[in-house]
């Protein structure tokens, strides 16, 4: 990285983490998530549910669904007594399927189309992640595939900006009071559809990727009079 001109990095925290180790190192954003170009779909009245997606190879998703089901699903469905939380994800753990009952369904892996399915039908997706780093894949997915999200701190990790489209909280209760407030809100899950939407068309996309580049290797000046190095 020192001898590089440039250094590339997937989010602001791992800048962060590399300014603090050494603060010479020039870096820049660059998204490593790229979706193509896709129409704003009107959000269905009709939807209903919450959704979780999530490998379980990987333990935050085991940590943040348990955590979730234990804290917060119980005090959501005393005021929707007959939501279900669908849970998509491949390798799913004994321990997540001994919860399967009438509010929650577990199942496992699916393919492609089907999970899209699950994510036009579903009113919320939940990303109670605890702990990890870096940017979270399955909050990127999630609006592209233009439902509304609520996650923890750790999951907005690293995407600035990610406050004004979609709902952040880490406290038990008051995760639950604003999955139960803007359930039944269709004019608030609209609009969070909508800035989550055009979020990731501004920032995740073969256009922005391209122009993030072309600032850095197609301009007059090179970035270094004796190369044009970058990893």
């Amino acid at each position: 990285m020192k001898k590089s001109d440039l250094v590339y990095m997937p989010s602001t925290y791992e800048i962060d983490l590399l300014k603090e180790m050494d603060s010479t190192i020039n870096c820049k954003l660059l998204p490593v998530i790229i979706y193509s170009k896709n129409k704003l779909k009107s959000f269905d009245g009709k939807r209903k549910n919450l959704l979780f997606v999530g490998s379980f190879d990987h333990s935050p998703n085991v940590d943040g669904l348990i955590w979730f089901i234990n804290n917060i699903l119980p005090k959501v469905l005393s005021s929707n007594p007959d939501l279900i939380l669908n849970i998509i994800g491949s390798n799913t753990p004994g321990k997540i399927n001994e919860l399967r009952n009438k509010n929650i369904n577990v199942l496992g892996y699916v393919k492609n189309n089907i999970l899209e399915n699950y994510y036009k039908k579903s009113k919320i997706c939940i990303a109670p992640l605890r702990y990890g780093a870096g940017v979270k894949g399955k909050i990127i997915e999630a609006m592209y595939n233009q439902i509304p999200v609520i996650t923890t701190t750790i999951g907005a990790e690293g995407l600035p900006g990610i406050e004004k489209c979609i709902m952040i909280e880490d406290k038990p209760n008051e995760f639950a009071r604003k999955l139960i407030n803007v359930y039944n809100n269709e004019k608030v899950l609209k609009k969070l559809t909508e800035k989550g939407y055009n979020y990731i068309m501004n920032n995740f996309t073969i256009d922005k990727a391209k122009s993030i580049i072309s600032e850095d290797f197609l301009q007059d000046k090179p970035i270094s009079v004796e190369s044009k190095n970058a990893c």
